[in-house]
């Protein structure tokens, strides 16, 4: 017991003595370690004061670096633009070259053109005025033609509806004895006939169809005589209605049947009209008659008074007006090129 107390009090000194030693080596430690936490901080700011001035160093560097390289760059940009330009600028100049080259070309040859323009303006209009005056002039020798074609034709008849063949050897005989019998004329009477013939042209196929007979009088006052009897009877040749009118020319025959559908008009409303040569009509209205010169003008007033008559579907256009159709322009005085240049004028830039 007294053993193990004894050792239990020899531990408790050994443990104090530790203690005590250990107090004592930290009490040493702590001044130690004041010492070298000193040094340590020391150390520390001349490192940072060294980074510093080798980071002050090398931004001084960089920065000279960078202002080097900048100066050669700009240097290098400033000779290369200069160069560039100098070749753009000479590439420029040169199409601006070629460019007032092809302007002075194509300067004189607008003015070839303009020239040549005039030319064609000038030998145009004469074309024109000579072509009109031609015109006018064949419309005035077609009107006159006409006019001794009706002449050569005054003492002429043509029959209509009488069959191919019915006139057997001679057409004279034939016909004057068939107009003294139909229009009640004296067996004596002498109709003074000069020639009688069919219309020219080939026989037709048809046998009933058949050509006109053209009948020349030699005196105008038979040829009347005749005409007004045949039109106050009814005359009929084996059992088909003739007819006998005058003979006119093929440009007059054109212009009456226009007339058609408006003598239809008339005599269904019972108006009395006339066709005077030699193609007018004369239309005897409860005002008093009036004479029309063709057939627009009667339609154009037949229309105005409420009859109902359809004009016609392709009017005539004449030549003066399809010349005047092609033509959109008038030439003036002062020729193209000097218009070209008055219009021009207005861009001229004015001096500063």
């Amino acid at each position: 017991m007294d053993g193990a107390k004894s050792r239990k009090t020899a531990g408790r000194h050994k443990d104090h003595d530790e203690r005590r030693e250990t107090g004592m080596s930290g009490v040493g430690s702590e001044a130690s370690g004041d010492a070298s936490g000193g040094e340590l901080k020391l150390h520390i700011t001349e490192t940072i004061q060294s980074l510093t001035r080798d980071l002050q160093n090398e931004m001084k560097s960089l920065k000279a670096d960078l202002k080097r390289e900048l100066a050669d760059f700009k240097d290098e940009f400033g000779n290369d633009f200069k160069k560039e330009f100098n070749n753009f600028r000479s590439e420029v100049n040169q199409k601006l070259q070629t460019v007032a080259e092809d302007v002075r070309d194509h300067g004189a040859r607008m003015i070839e053109v303009e020239k040549r323009i005039e030319e064609v303006e000038s030998a145009n209009t004469e074309l024109k005025n000579a072509l009109l005056h031609t015109l006018k002039h064949q419309k005035l020798l077609r009107a006159q033609l006409t006019d001794l074609e009706g002449r050569s034709r005054h003492n002429n008849v043509r029959i209509y509806g009488i069959k191919e063949g019915a006139e057997g050897t001679s057409m004279i005989h034939f016909i004057d004895s068939f107009l003294k019998k139909e229009l009640g004329l004296e067996n004596n009477t002498d109709l003074q006939i000069q020639r009688a013939h069919r219309s020219l042209g080939p026989k037709p196929q048809n046998e009933e169809v058949s050509r006109s007979i053209l009948v020349n009088f030699q005196r105008y006052d038979v040829k009347d005589r005749i005409l007004k009897t045949a039109w106050s009877k009814k005359i009929t040749f084996e059992g088909r209605a003739v007819t006998v009118a005058h003979d006119l020319p093929t440009e007059v025959n054109n212009k009456l049947r226009e007339y058609k559908d408006i003598k239809k008009v008339l005599k269904e409303k019972q108006i009395r009209f006339q066709t005077p040569y030699p193609a007018k009509m004369r239309i005897h209205w409860e005002s008093g008659p009036r004479t029309y010169n063709n057939a627009a003008e009667v339609r154009e007033d037949m229309n105005k008074r409420g009859f109902q008559v359809e004009p016609r579907q392709t009017p005539e256009i004449s030549w003066e007006q399809r010349l005047a159709r092609s033509v959109h322009w008038n030439r003036v005085d002062g020729g193209c090129s000097t218009r070209a240049r008055e219009k021009l004028e207005a861009f001229r830039r004015q001096p500063d």
